[in-house]
């Protein structure tokens, strides 16, 4: 997962699992900026398969 501050742009990559489903607290390391980070939206990845007639 990709975050950037909003005050500074400094991008951070953290894991996916950081930012709980309900967001986190987070302060950039450059300016020292905090701001509610949301969790990141469920990727696209594969997907879902087709449905099969009965």
């Amino acid at each position: 997962m990709l975050l950037v501050c909003p005050a500074c742009a400094t991008e951070y990559t953290v894991a996916d699992g950081t930012i709980g489903a309900g967001g986190r607290r987070v302060r950039c390391h450059r300016c020292a900026h905090v701001w509610q980070q949301a969790a990141a939206a469920p990727s696209a990845g594969r997907p879902p398969p087709a449905p099969v007639p009965a």
